[in-house]
């Protein structure tokens, strides 16, 4: 027997494994959804999944086979909007990703633009923002909430930096009140999970 193994019996080893272990599970990517406060399970994750590839390959999501989905292409952007027509508007929400000639720079400038913009309507209120980081493409989120004649309903648009002068753009619309949270959360998971080149 060596002087190491005198020191450290076999069921150090057991217990040391362990607890690396339990750190590395420990250790959850950090994603869009916890930065913004969601409380994300992941539990209602969705189903038949198909993957589309905007006409300039610049992304590529995986969304369910029965959405409807349109693109939009022009010099400018090439864009995908998508949802789950098959519910009810209040339990569902509207997904919209896009990649985009122009430079962005994510500085105080930009950020007071940018909320400018997301309160346009005059019943929009700021909820959350913050700058985030998608897929190592850093970003600035936004979060507003609002009202439309009879019904409120919650805003995500959310700015990627990417190389050669362009920038994605995602925007989230969740109607209604009811499991606000679960649906940002599928929605969010259905971004980070998409590859943007």
């Amino acid at each position: 027997m060596t002087l190491f193994t005198k020191q450290f019996p076999a069921n150090i080893y057991a217990i040391a494994f362990v607890a690396f272990a339990l750190f590395l599970t420990s250790c959850s990517k950090d994603t869009i959804a916890k930065s913004l406060g969601y409380i994300c399970d992941n539990k209602n994750e969705l189903k038949n999944l198909k993957t589309l590839t905007d006409v300039r390959n610049n992304f590529k999501i995986d969304i369910p086979e029965n959405w409807k989905r349109e693109f939009f292409v022009d010099n400018y952007e090439s864009r995908l909007y998508c949802a789950d027509t098959t519910k009810e508007l209040n339990s569902t929400y509207t997904f919209d990703l896009g990649h985009y000639s122009g430079k962005l720079t994510i500085d105080e400038a930009f950020i007071k633009k940018a909320k400018g913009i997301a309160t346009k309507n005059k019943s929009a209120e700021i909820l959350n923002s913050k700058i985030i980081t998608l897929n190592g493409k850093p970003g600035y989120c936004i979060v507003t909430k609002s009202t439309n004649a009879s019904f409120a309903y919650q805003t995500l648009q959310a700015y990627f930096k990417n190389k050669n002068d362009s920038y994605y753009f995602f925007k989230l619309d969740v109607y209604g009140s009811e499991n606000m949270d679960t649906r940002f959360c599928e929605a969010l998971n259905l971004l980070e999970n998409s590859k943007m080149n």
